[in-house]
C-alpha cells in the first residue's frame, strides 16, 4: 500500500521527512527524564514514529508516540 506521495505507507519520503525535520525538530531537544539523567528527542528516520531518543553512550530508543511501546532500542 502506498500514499499519495508514492511512498510506502507509514514512510516518509527523503524530501518530506527533510520538510519536517527543518521545521519541527532541527536540533535534538534535551528533556530531563528521571533515572536517565538529560536525553534527546531528534528526528529518526523516515519510518514512523519518526521521533528518537538518545540516552548518550550510543543508546538509542524509538517508541510508538501512541502506546509509548518501545520498538527499538540498542
Amino acid at each position: 500500500m502506498t500514499c499519495k506521495n508514492g511512498a510506502p505507507k507509514g514512510t516518509l519520503t527523503p524530501e518530506a521527512f527533510t520538510q519536517l525535520h527543518d521545521r519541527l525538530m532541527p536540533k535534538p531537544v534535551a528533556v530531563p527524564l528521571r533515572g536517565h539523567g538529560i536525553v534527546y528527542l531528534r528526528m529518526a528516520h523516515a519510518v514512523y514514529p519518526y521521533v528518537g531518543v538518545d540516552f548518550g553512550d550510543g543508546a538509542h530508543a524509538f517508541f510508538n508516540l501512541t502506546t509509548m511501546i518501545c520498538t527499538y532500542a540498542d
